[in-house]
């Protein structure tokens, strides 16, 4: 069957050792500012061993997505009657979870109770480690310790929420939105594309002072600014692309790289630069011209908060941050950013940097050379198709989404659901490792296909934009040709499916099979032999490098409703992403953010509106007010016709306690559900007292 990857069919399933339903505002929250949709399923709470072992429990069976684990070592231990054992007991469970299903899994060891012992406390932070070197090689799988969570949005010790005692619900609010960011922080980077380009300017970012002026051994190569240097180098490392963009002369900035080599980074591990006293938003456009993206593609880092603000103005696709005046402040501002998040890195990721230098030289050499046929035969193009195994299969996964020009389908596959077809032999598929006298264009590759009756029919065929108008796709054709003679079969069935980026593809087999197009199907039904005699001609088709059709900042007129959503939502992606981690600084701002997010009017349906009277109703109201996102609530009110639930009740009843020290009773609450009654019930117990 085939499956098509839709945002709406993205899931987050949690599956925890307590009620970790809070986490869902938090989660909502983060992915509408995003602009993501989703969906948040919960497995039954307390029963976390038996969800990771069970193959047929809902992280077993989510499709697309991605999985999270809540845990507290203290939950588990309650529920173990041998201590030592919980630690090897989770890790064997969590190994059979993550080897059955390859969807991305995120796991959070949360905050201890306070209350627990010194000992307990040391204890399950080594835990903590030994789960974290267990699966150090899964790049599959994030683990954020407790320490890491605390650290990041600097949680106070939580105490231990009275929300217990009624529904297992063992943090604060302020806790909660801390996980629930951390999930929506991984779920975002699994369902976006990364940022691919990282341009930098030089004086006062990735050194302080100003090298025109203090000279190459005068600029400050401090701590902060060799750590912000390592950062850097590391995203370089996982496969982003470095860019300079300096106001500043050539040879000062240049002097700076070859003297100061105690720098991490080098001139060497930039792929472009553009040093000269031009806009930093034309050099911008300039670069991603010549690596062939788009400016939604690019992070720029930069000190000065007019260059910073002008470059939002005039390319606000373009994720532009600002640096902290202090540069102590350097690490936490860098961690804060969600588009410096990659969840996994193939080997393709980490030669992209040489990808791009060779195509460079590349282009020198067509530049160089009489005539464009003299260049292509000089290439000395060498295709090579590798089964898809176990070690290949996250690029194959990875093709299907990054590649959408020359894609006939446009069909999207998840490692699990790739590895499911071709383990089932749904499918069968061989990714096109491509190179030439200047370098390894890598996997750039793939095709899927199946056999159906007397034709072999193509479910996917995709080339990277690097190694098109080469002459691999008619490699790939002819590959397919040879494969359909091997299995006996005499013709190569293709469903051509436009998906508006995808013209190359349909272009191309329109050009050469026009006349074996069924106008009744839409397929095409070409015979082996022509398959087999498809040959290059000398047409380069010439389409961005990287798979992505240039947008500008602003739309021209004409241009289709889906470019101008594309360019919309990049600019608030931008946007949404500097605001994170300029001003989502800790838990508490981000609660803060998440209450006003969800404050919405008293609904009309409510009947009319009685002004709460005595000093405890007003008490209650507000309380009311702050759980359930109201701007007012009268004393009539009933709770649950104001979109009340027991999640909400068992939050109005611990801060009823925390506020009068007084405790309302479930049953009491649901017989007598408005502030009115409320109040008369904890006046009553008030003067028991």
């Amino acid at each position: 069957m085939t499956h098509y990857m839709t945002p709406s069919q993205k899931n987050i399933t949690i599956a925890s050792t307590f009620s970790a339903d809070p986490v869902k505002e938090t989660i909502r929250f983060w992915l509408e500012r995003l602009q993501l949709q989703h969906s948040v399923n919960f497995a039954t709470p307390f029963q976390l061993i038996q969800h990771l072992l069970n193959p047929e429990s809902p992280l077993a069976i989510n499709p697309t997505g991605v999985n999270v684990i809540l845990l507290r070592w203290e939950d588990l231990v309650a529920t173990n009657t041998d201590d030592n054992n919980t630690l090897h007991e989770f890790i064997e469970a969590l190994s059979a979870c993550v080897n059955r299903n390859t969807l991305p899994c995120l796991v959070i060891s949360c905050p201890s109770s306070i209350q627990l012992s010194a000992s307990s406390y040391k204890q399950f932070i080594a835990w903590d480690r030994v789960l974290e070197k267990a699966f150090s090689h899964n790049l599959n799988l994030q683990i954020v310790t407790s320490s890491d969570l605390q650290s990041s949005y600097q949680l106070k010790p939580d105490e231990k929420a009275q929300s217990e005692q009624f529904a297992q619900i063992p943090f604060s609010p302020v806790t909660f939105s801390a996980i629930g960011t951390q999930i929506a922080r991984h779920f975002h980077s699994f369902s976006t594309p990364p940022y691919k380009i990282i341009v930098v300017d030089c004086d006062d970012t990735l050194w302080g002072g100003t090298c025109g002026e203090d000279g190459p051994h005068g600029v400050r190569v401090d701590q902060p600014h060799l750590a912000l240097q390592q950062f850097i180098l590391e995203q370089h490392k996982q496969g982003a692309l470095l860019c300079l963009c300096s106001r500043n002369n050539e040879d000062d900035v240049t002097a700076v790289f070859h003297q100061r080599t105690e720098m991490p980074l080098q001139l060497d591990h930039f792929v472009a630069t553009r040093i000269n006293w031009a806009p930093k938003s034309d050099n911008i456009l300039a670069l991603t011209e010549q690596l062939g993206l788009n400016t939604d593609s690019v992070i720029f880092l930069d000190d000065n908060p007019v260059e910073c603000e002008l470059m939002r103005r005039q390319l606000p696709s373009v994720l532009t941050l600002q640096l902290p005046s202090a540069t102590e402040e350097y690490n936490a501002f860098l961690k804060r950013v969600w588009a410096f998040d990659r969840i996994k890195t193939t080997d393709e990721d980490r030669l992209r940097t040489s990808h791009y230098k060779n195509e460079q030289k590349r282009e020198a050499a067509r530049d160089a050379t009489p005539s464009l046929q003299a260049f292509l035969d000089g290439l000395e193009l060498n295709v090579k198709f590798v089964e898809i195994d176990n070690d290949n299969l996250p690029r194959a996964s990875q093709l299907t989404y990054r590649v959408n020009q020359f894609n006939i389908s446009a069909l999207q596959r998840s490692e699990s659901e790739l590895r499911t077809l071709l383990d089932e032999q749904s499918l069968n598929g061989l990714l096109v490792s491509v190179r030439d006298r200047f370098g390894d264009y890598g996997l750039a590759g793939l095709m899927l296909f199946s056999q159906v009756t007397s034709a072999l029919q193509i479910d996917s065929f995709l080339l990277s934009c690097r190694a098109l108008g080469r002459g691999v796709e008619h490699r790939m054709l002819n590959r397919l040709a040879e494969v359909a003679i091997i299995m006996g079969l005499s013709d190569i069935e293709v469903q051509t499916k436009p998906s508006g980026r995808n013209q190359p593809a349909l272009e191309f087999f329109a050009t050469q099979f026009s006349d074996c197009l069924d106008p009744a199907t839409g397929r095409y039904r070409v015979p082996v032999a022509r398959g087999l005699a498809v040959r290059h001609e000398l047409k380069i088709i010439e389409i961005s490098p990287d798979n992505h059709e240039h947008i500008t900042a602003e739309p021209r007129a004409g241009v289709s409703s889906d470019v101008v959503h594309e360019v919309a939502f990049a600019g608030n992606r931008a946007a949404q992403l500097a605001e994170i981690a300029t001003r989502m600084v800790n838990a508490e701002s981000i609660q803060s953010e998440v209450k006003s997010w969800r404050q919405r009017q008293r609904p009309e349906t409510a009947g009319c509106y009685s002004e709460p009277q005595t000093d405890l109703e007003q008490q209650i109201a507000a309380i009311w007010s702050d759980v359930l996102g109201l701007d007012t609530v009268g004393r009539h009110d009933n709770f649950f016709e104001l979109g009340g639930d027991s999640l909400a009740m068992v939050r109005i009843i611990v801060q009823l306690y925390d506020a009068i020290q007084v405790e309302l009773p479930i049953e009491i609450f649901f017989g007598s559900p408005t502030i009115e009654m409320h109040a008369i019930k904890l006046a009553s117990e008030i003067a028991d007292q």
